[in-house]
């Protein structure tokens, strides 16, 4: 977060162009006045779409300075919240969260798509992408990134009670202007309760833990050498072992940054 603490002007008024065909398709399955989360709205642009197209949008971001410059965009209040303290229960139609969720630590990925699933009504869409990789790490901006590969990212949007996965693959950028592979996932929230979002914080965590490891231990499979050229020429674009164990970093320049934050409510 504190690239965006210190950032959030400069990312927030980049001359960035809205994937107006995701956002076309997304806006296509949704009804006139739609209830609309914009998890990770960042500086707004894609919030801004969404309500020039008539939904009820609601934006929101961990980061209060970019929440601060996605309003002036806008135009309307951004709700602080991270990720981890999401806890609206059936509020909306669908969530779009465009490079967003991709900066949740895998260790707590499955718990969020919990979360991400009880905020949608059955039958709710999701809308998420990611960039590929096949193990967490930092880019030359100190941001960490979670790095899923697709079959790892079905695994926890499985684990997580979502239905109708799909997950397309397509060659992008990104803010760093590196080449990049991105992961576009869509899925639905075809049942009210998804797994485990009955538990008691304490139970859910300890559920986490194992679940966690039981992904893991089911994508594990024999360790293979990537062909960089397949990577394309991103970061992780080396030849590596595949591993897919989750790592925790500890960078201590890259310590959370704090803000004053308002949990989302029923």
């Amino acid at each position: 977060m504190a690239f965006y603490r210190d950032n959030a002007e400069t990312y927030a008024a980049r001359d960035r162009q809205p994937p107006t065909d995701r956002l076309a398709a997304f806006i296509a399955r949704l009804s006139p006045g739609a209830a609309v989360l914009d998890l990770g709205c960042g500086g707004g642009h894609d919030s801004l779409h969404l309500i020039e197209a008539g939904l009820e949008v609601t934006p929101c971001d961990g980061s209060a300075e970019l929440a601060r410059a996605a309003e002036r965009r806008i135009g309307r209040k951004v709700e602080i919240v991270t990720f981890q303290d999401i806890e609206r229960s059936q509020r909306f139609d669908a969530i779009w969260a465009e490079a967003s969720l991709l900066h949740v630590p895998r260790t707590e990925l499955p718990d969020v798509l919990v979360r991400v699933h009880r905020a949608l009504r059955p039958g709710g869409l999701l809308q998420a992408s990611f960039k590929a990789g096949e193990r967490e790490g930092h880019d030359r901006f100190g941001r960490y990134f979670n790095y899923p590969s697709a079959a790892w990212l079905r695994t926890c949007f499985e684990w997580a009670g979502w239905s109708n996965i799909h997950i397309e693959e397509a060659d992008g950028g990104g803010y760093d202007n590196q080449p990049t592979r991105w992961l576009h996932v869509t899925a639905t929230a075809d049942h009210a309760t998804p797994r485990s979002g009955l538990l008691p914080s304490c139970a859910r965590r300890r559920t986490l833990r194992a679940s966690v490891s039981t992904i893991d231990r089911k994508m594990k499979g024999p360790r293979v050498q990537e062909d960089c050229t397949a990577r394309s020429n991103c970061r992780f674009a080396r030849l590596l072992p595949v591993s897919l164990n989750p790592i925790r970093f500890k960078d201590k320049n890259l310590r959370p940054f704090k803000v004053r934050q308002r949990r989302l409510r029923v």
